[in-house]
């Protein structure tokens, strides 16, 4: 079985303040970076073309009709679609245009904007770490243990004693900011009155002394895992605030790195900095995402762009899966991105996000990614049961990322996905205010046919496409008895080398 070949540079400690090997995204864009007119285009006519590209024609004309439908009821300029089935490309189309005003019909390789998708992407990368003994997502975030040591005068924050283990560098520096958050938001030191008089606040803030709360808020601390990131259930805040991350700092956000970013959410820079105690419940944290990019950063010594691009991408061939820089301008492998109006409209994005340069609170690894939907499917082929050439992942780690972990917490989120289904499948949603929306789902073996089935469908609109969309693509798919060596993908980059049927290959 053929793996592709990482390379892990040695860990590298890093120190909070300095450049972070971390990639962030900004959310504006310049009014160069523009394609079309402001408002709602006027020019807007449903897509009517079959679309571009190639499927096998068993599929093909049921596929299409699926799409167009979709498309037409949702006013959405254009997409790029993708099905792999037991490790074979079956599909690999664009619909509709790429840009409005220059009326530019959508291509197979128009990159578009996939949002939170990115977070699948992140997760096969940091598991590829865990395999290869560089990261341990069981590991404890700030450390196993943690003590606050209380000096003479009761209004000084305490010393914290740590036992050094913890997977973020910086460890002391995090767990003292909470202890701000703490008293920011509970009893202040000396007094048993809180600042904070809302009806939910943790438990953490309501032990009655400023003492007791820093006590319990790092016992809460010392929970927090790896794992609780990649799940959504570790607590914390749904994203950082850069600019009063900045104002708490005394830095110019242009100056921020991702670790500053986050040692201000932990002292309160943008509300309660931990909201439950990790795997206790779930809640959806852009922000914890975007620790897994500075953990993977700080654990390899390498920024987490460049990190991707060598294990993930470039392996697979993905030479053009990038990081979006919106201040650049597009280029010709890129659909214009829109929103949408109160009416459903395609427009462009509003001025905050075409103008507003954003800072590091959101970062590449938690939704900044842009790719086409066969880069998509070739990355879920990666993870494949059935693949035998060019794996990201052993069939082993590829389980545990489709497994729910704690299904106690009120989720049935596994690693970097949004949920599993019992059909089964796993799915994953992504959208950006900045314009753009995708969802893949990996409809796992015991499900359709008994067939690996991987979709995947990108757009250049804001918006997430629905489950029950890619339900029935792969619906098509599944029924189909395709030929056993029908196959799109380049045949250096393919995920099953030989024609054996995929069970007898397993």
């Amino acid at each position: 079985m053929n793996h592709a070949t990482r390379q892990v540079p040695r860990r590298r400690r890093t120190r909070r303040g300095r450049s972070a090997a971390v990639g962030f995204v900004l959310t504006g864009v310049t009014a160069a970076g523009v394609l079309g007119a402001h408002g709602a285009p006027d020019n807007f006519v449903a897509p009517s073309a079959p679309g571009t590209g190639a499927g096998s024609p068993l599929i093909t004309k049921e596929i299409d009709d699926i799409v167009m439908g979709y498309l037409e009821s949702k006013k959405i300029p254009g997409a790029t679609v993708a099905v792999t089935k037991n490790g074979r490309l079956v599909l690999s189309k664009a619909y509709g245009l790429a840009d409005l005003e220059d009326q530019t019909p959508m291509q197979p390789w128009h990159r578009t904007r996939i949002g939170s998708v990115s977070k699948v992407l992140t997760t096969i990368g940091a598991l590829q770490l865990a395999e290869d003994g560089a990261l341990d997502i069981d590991g404890h975030l700030y450390a196993s243990s943690a003590t606050p040591v209380w000096g003479s005068d009761p209004q000084q924050p305490p010393a914290i004693v740590h036992s050094g283990d913890g997977v973020l560098d910086d460890a002391g520096e995090y767990l003292a900011a909470l202890t701000e958050g703490v008293r920011k938001f509970g009893p202040q030191p000396g007094s048993s009155q809180s600042s904070f008089l809302g009806p939910n606040a943790p438990a953490y803030l309501s032990k009655g002394s400023y003492q007791a709360n820093v006590t319990e808020a790092l016992d809460w601390a010392t929970d927090m895992r790896v794992r609780h990131l990649l799940t959504h259930t570790a607590g914390l805040l749904r994203s950082g605030n850069g600019e009063k991350a900045a104002a708490m700092l005394g830095k110019d956000v242009d100056d921020l790195t991702y670790p500053d970013v986050h040692w201000a959410m932990l002292a309160g820079a943008n509300g309660i900095p931990l909201t439950f105690r990790a795997e206790t419940d779930r809640a959806y944290s852009n922000h914890g995402f975007g620790l897994v990019g500075q953990i993977m950063a700080e654990a390899t010594g390498t920024p987490y762009v460049d990190y991707m691009r060598a294990n993930v991408f470039q392996p697979l061939g993905l030479h053009h899966v990038v990081p979006r820089d919106l201040e650049s301008e597009l280029g010709e492998r890129d659909a214009t991105s829109y929103a949408y109006n109160s009416a459903g409209d395609p427009v462009l994005p509003s001025k905050k996000y075409q103008e507003v340069r954003d800072t590091p609170a959101i970062s590449t690894s938690t939704g900044g990614w842009v790719a086409t939907a066969q880069d998509l499917v070739r990355v879920m082929c990666g993870i494949d049961g059935v693949n035998n050439h060019l794996r990201l992942l052993t069939p082993e780690s590829a389980e545990t990322m489709a497994t729910v972990p704690y299904p106690h917490a009120k989720s049935d989120q596994p690693l970097g996905w949004d949920f599993r289904s019992g059909t089964p499948a796993v799915t994953k949603s992504g959208s950006t205010p900045r314009g753009g929306g995708a969802r893949i789902t990996k409809y796992l073996p015991g499900g359709l046919a008994d067939a690996e089935i991987n979709v995947a469908v990108a757009t250049n609109r804001r918006g997430s496409p629905p489950v029950s969309l890619l339900r029935n693509i792969a619906d098509v798919a599944a029924d189909a008895d395709l030929p056993a060596d029908y196959d799109l993908f380049p045949g250096r980059y393919r995920c099953v080398t030989d024609t054996r049927s995929w069970i007898t290959s397993r």
